[in-house]
């Protein structure tokens, strides 16, 4: 089972280099057809198509089962592979209009110009390089429904990166019965916090308010907050209004997860 679970992987991996080898060379013809106004041979765009479907049919990866199967699809699967592409693209236009000659693809063979090489490759990797990093962001965007499914600590160590993204330092998950009602403590400004997260499918009320003001005193701690993927209630509100206690709800926790 090792074994046949081995090869797959590597089975897996080969089509991914091979996919993003094919989809490099058809942008290098794009390239060329486009700005340098040469002909190239379409069906490459075929056996693109045809590896990155295997590709996709054996892919196996649990890390990222907490986002949407699209989402999952462009950062898992298609950005690392168009990366790839943008690269060996890159290094296929430029050995295109130099003087090395490339024999494999003879319609490739336009206008010998080091300058537009250049520019083309430099297009073509800031181009893909802006789309990779605006898409990667393995934490953001997942779904109301997707956080109630975590289990609780779950749902702490993705508020913990959350909170990282935004600021925070020193973010230490608690993960224990005796915590005192912090969940997370962690450092902003200088200042000690304390965090309650509360993964709930209906409001949560005033009681989480009562346990992190508690939580402050015994850690002595200057700020609070309770995070949620739900919402709050009206006196749950008004509570943490009156004890200067910071509410995140599932909006503010979504807008929070989509900072860089």
């Amino acid at each position: 089972m090792i074994g046949c679970l081995y090869r797959m992987h590597i089975f897996r991996k080969t089509c991914n280099l091979i996919t993003g080898f094919l989809l490099a060379v058809f942008l290098a013809c794009i390239f060329t057809q486009l700005i340098f106004r040469q002909s190239c041979d379409q069906s490459l765009l075929s056996l693109m198509l045809l590896f990155l479907i295997i590709y996709l049919v054996t892919f196996r990866e649990h890390k990222y089962r907490l986002l949407p199967v699209w989402k999952r699809f462009l950062r898992v699967i298609l950005l690392p592979v168009v990366l790839f592409a943008g690269v060996v693209s890159a290094i296929l236009v430029t050995i295109v209009f130099s003087d090395i000659p490339l024999r494999m693809f003879p319609d490739l063979q336009a206008i010998k110009s080091p300058m537009k090489a250049a520019v083309a490759a430099i297009i073509c990797l800031v181009i893909l390089l802006c789309i990779y990093m605006i898409m990667f962001n393995p934490i953001a965007n997942i779904s109301t429904r997707k956080l109630e499914q975590m289990e609780g600590h779950e749902f702490e160590a993705y508020c913990a990166k959350v909170l990282k993204r935004n600021g925070y330092k020193s973010v230490h998950v608690t993960q224990g019965s005796s915590d005192y009602g912090a969940d997370i403590i962690a450092r902003k400004h200088g200042r000690k916090w304390v965090i309650q997260c509360k993964r709930y499918s209906t409001v949560v009320g005033s009681a989480p308010i009562q346990e992190i003001s508690a939580s402050m005193q015994y850690y002595q701690a200057k700020k609070a907050a309770v995070i949620t993927n739900s919402t709050f209630t009206a006196n749950a509100k008004r509570l943490a209004d009156a004890n200067g206690i910071l509410l995140i709800d599932g909006d503010a926790l979504s807008k929070m997860s989509k900072r860089i």
